[in-house]
């Protein structure tokens, strides 16, 4: 594995929470948070050196996917799943929706 402390910048932590739910090209990836398509190509470089995506040839696009079965992409998604959960405002408050108080 090479330079894992470079997987985790803002604008690559952003690519990998949207290979989470949807499989793009790196085009779209680049559209998604609005930088360049040859950044997006420099992360999924990265991503692709330490196993946390594939890429599939569908048509004429190279489609970008997270390996699941790597378990540093498991651990990366928990990351993410976990400062989702931490970040919420409503959960820091103690609000969580799930008991109404009596």
């Amino acid at each position: 594995m090479s330079n894992l402390p470079g997987l985790f910048s803002k604008t690559n932590l952003l690519f990998l929470e949207i290979l989470i739910d949807e499989q793009l090209s790196i085009r779209e990836l680049a559209e998604k948070i609005k930088c360049s398509p040859a950044k997006a190509s420099m992360a999924v470089k990265q991503f692709l050196k330490n196993g946390i995506v594939k890429v599939k040839n569908e048509k004429n696009r190279k489609i970008v996917i997270l390996d699941t079965g790597n378990p540093l992409t498991k651990q990366i998604v928990s990351l993410l799943f976990i400062n989702k959960i931490v970040r919420n405002e409503k959960i820091r408050k103690g609000d969580w929706g799930l008991w109404q108080r009596c």
